[in-house]
């Protein structure tokens, strides 16, 4: 059984599968475990945002993306370390 992972956890393990390549959404959506509905609100919120682009049908990270996704990373490092 998968364990409960909040939206933030959501959106970094979709920023991690695209960080290195451009893909689709239903690539995205297999990768990170959602539904294909939940995947695509999720990526409208990014790119609302500027966390990810689309380019010739792929998504892909953008440099904010990828400071969002550094920041988050650091934060669940220190909580990690505390316990």
């Amino acid at each position: 059984m998968r364990r409960y992972r909040c939206f933030r956890d959501i959106i970094a393990n979709i920023l991690l599968e695209i960080r290195n390549s451009g893909k689709r959404v239903s690539e995205i959506s297999r990768a990170v475990g959602i539904p294909t509905d939940r995947c695509r609100r999720a990526i409208e919120f990014l790119i609302q945002r500027g966390l990810i682009g689309e380019k010739d049908g792929l998504l892909y990270i953008t440099e904010k993306g990828m400071q969002w996704l550094e920041t988050y990373s650091r934060l669940i490092e220190l909580c990690c370390k505390s316990r």
